[in-house]
């Protein structure tokens, strides 16, 4: 029985291409995901590993359940996922494997915006004091400062017993 890994692509709705890198293997050992991009200009999911052209062969590849075309170069170790439309923002199932029956790998991509980022949530409670710290060592004696202002005169004293 295969275990199945999943990775986790971003592809974003404007006109460049984002990925995120993340790695999914087979448990046969060998077949390995190192990165996968989704591109909505030309709505092709590119991805990256090794051996996942086994003998040098474009694998069989389904997008959410349906058969899609791909392409697989050698060289660079690609698997080109071309798409008959951009999907609506979702996360799919991307498949990969050797025949109709064999999933070898299983990818779960995400396509779509991620959104505005929130506003700042309220401040939380102030946490609980710490410990103590430990004493520190005494420092050294400083230097003698300067001598300060003369001060201004007192008063009268009482007259002294009679002599």
């Amino acid at each position: 029985m295969k275990s199945y890994s999943t990775l986790r692509a971003l592809g974003c709705a404007l006109s460049v291409i984002i990925g995120s890198t993340a790695h999914a293997a087979d448990d046969q050992g060998g077949k390995s995901v190192h990165n996968a991009t989704f591109n909505p200009t030309t709505k092709v999911i590119t991805v990256s590993g090794e051996d996942i052209g086994r003998r040098n062969q474009t694998p069989r590849v389904k997008f959410n359940g349906a058969a899609v075309p791909a392409t697989y170069n050698a060289t660079t170790g690609q698997v080109l996922v071309t798409l008959a439309a951009v999907p609506p923002a979702g996360t799919y199932r991307l498949q990969l494997g050797s025949s109709d029956e064999d999933n070898g790998l299983t990818l779960d991509v995400t396509i779509g915006a991620t959104g505005l980022t929130g506003p700042q949530g309220p401040m939380g409670p102030q946490g609980p004091a710490g410990l103590p710290g430990v004493k520190g060592e005494t420092g050294a004696t400083g230097a003698q400062g300067p001598v300060g202002p003369q001060g201004p005169q007192g008063p009268q004293g009482e007259t002294g017993p009679k002599g």
